[in-house]
């Protein structure tokens, strides 16, 4: 397999890699901010929803929380690449070691 081919098939490794980390990610954060408002911790429900602009702010948390979770995800999956074992190894493709 040439050099080109090799870098390609890395690159869609690598996105896919980060794409389910992202997932999780927001996944968790969307689930953090729904449990928030059903819980109403610090009145934060009540005061969006007398709120005249609650579309505004429901955005910016959604947005922010998805942000913020997304790219914890991300960054944990990416420090966990150098830690895994050798059973883990055989299961997965992709190393921090194998990427040039």
């Amino acid at each position: 397999m040439n050099k080109q081919a090799r870098y390609r098939r890395d690159n869609h490794e690598l996105i896919r890699f980060f794409a389910g980390h992202l997932v999780v990610g927001l996944i968790a954060g969307e689930g953090m901010l729904a449990g928030l408002l059903l819980l109403d911790v610090g009145g934060l429900r009540t005061m969006i929803w007398s709120s005249s602009d609650r579309i505004i702010a429901l955005g910016l948390l959604i947005i922010f929380f998805a942000l913020t979770f997304g790219s914890l995800a991300m960054g944990t999956g990416v420090m966990g690449l150098r830690n895994r074992n050798e059973e883990d190894k055989k299961k997965h493709k992709l190393r921090s070691d194998q990427i040039d």
